[in-house]
């Protein structure tokens, strides 16, 4: 009661990135959302990479690709907010979606017609994940913690764009 504000704040433990994973309480949520946003990072630039081996004008083709992100952006905005998915489940049902769709895009190898709009599928699916990403990863923390959790996922993120490339043209 007679502690003044600044003894209070002395009195507080200092949380540090090595906390996430200490504590088991964020450890699991920490390392999947970690893991979720390098692959799904991963895959998104791998799409976008991938793009020059379509059939047909690349423009075309590439207009298509981000032109399917745009609805993803409002149906990830209701499907979080909605009363029956919620944020969590919507999250595992856009992942889950967009998960198959690749394995789908592996098996057409051929690229043709169907691989197209199995492409703008995926896109579209990766786009909803990434928003309720930055939502969810937010709420998933305790306050004191959630801005360094996130900017190390967003860290994660940023890994899976720059291993991509390599990886492409490792593999061609």
């Amino acid at each position: 009661p007679g502690q003044k504000e600044s003894d209070k704040e002395k009195d507080r433990p200092k949380l540090t990135p090595l906390a996430l994973l200490k504590y088991s309480s964020v450890r699991l949520t920490f390392l999947l959302f970690c893991i979720l946003w390098f692959f799904s990072t991963a895959l998104y630039n791998g799409l976008t990479i991938g793009l020059k081996s379509l059939p047909g004008n690349i423009y075309l083709n590439s207009l298509l690709l981000f032109l399917a992100e745009t609805p993803g952006y409002f149906v990830s905005g209701l499907a979080m907010n909605s009363k029956k998915l919620g944020r969590k489940y919507s999250l595992m049902l856009f992942t889950s979606v967009f998960s198959i769709t690749n394995l789908c895009l592996y098996i057409l190898y051929d690229y043709n017609t169907p691989s197209i709009v199995i492409y703008l599928i995926t896109r579209f699916f990766v786009c909803c994940a990434f928003c309720i990403y930055y939502t969810y990863c937010l709420e998933s923390y305790p306050t004191s913690i959630a801005q360094i959790a996130y900017g190390i996922n967003g860290s994660c993120n940023c890994l899976g764009g720059i291993v991509v490339p390599f990886i492409i043209e490792y593999i061609d």
